[in-house]
């Protein structure tokens, strides 16, 4: 087994809740500092749904020689992801969503309890799970690809990427 199934394996068990909790965070939830020692000390991060840049600002700390580019569709939250991030060097933003082809599509907006919920898909289970958060309203967002975004793709095809999605979706 590579080493990216390996380490695609702890994480699933953090996530499933396996490990000791000296070595994780709440259920589900897994740290940052706890992914470090799997990536190299200059990874190009990819954060699908970036919010305000609560991780994206934790990242470019623990990876200081990384590069995160950091997607966020939503306006208003893509606004404050510039203010919270506008001093960090080694961060990139985009005012779009990640999908399988590039255009536009419907974003369901999440509202309530929480706005970093929102998604291209209808949300179903996790109406179940967070009750207080609904989607009441849709927007039409950029799309793209990481295929499209060039300064990705080869460093993508050659493996150097860890990719975070935002445990909010």
């Amino acid at each position: 087994m590579n080493a990216i199934h390996r380490v695609a394996r702890r994480l699933a068990a953090v996530m499933r809740g396996s490990l000791a909790s000296s070595e994780q965070g709440a259920r589900g939830v897994v740290p940052k500092g706890y992914i470090k020692q799997f990536v190299p000390p200059n990874p190009i991060v990819v954060e699908a749904g970036a919010h305000i840049g609560s991780d994206t600002v934790e990242m470019s700390r623990i990876w200081p020689k990384g590069t995160i580019h950091a997607f966020e569709p939503v306006p208003d939250l893509f606004g404050k992801l510039i203010e919270n991030t506008s001093d960090l060097k080694n961060v990139r933003l985009y005012p779009c969503a990640l999908s399988d082809r590039i255009g536009a599509a419907k974003m369901f907006v999440s509202r309530g309890s929480s706005d970093g919920s929102s998604s291209l898909l209808l949300p179903k289970e996790h109406l179940l799970q967070h009750p207080t958060v609904y989607f009441q309203d849709a927007i039409e967002v950029p799309t793209t690809t990481l295929s499209q975004r060039t300064t990705l793709s080869g460093l993508i095809s050659s493996g150097w990427i860890c990719r975070a999605m935002s445990s909010r979706c």
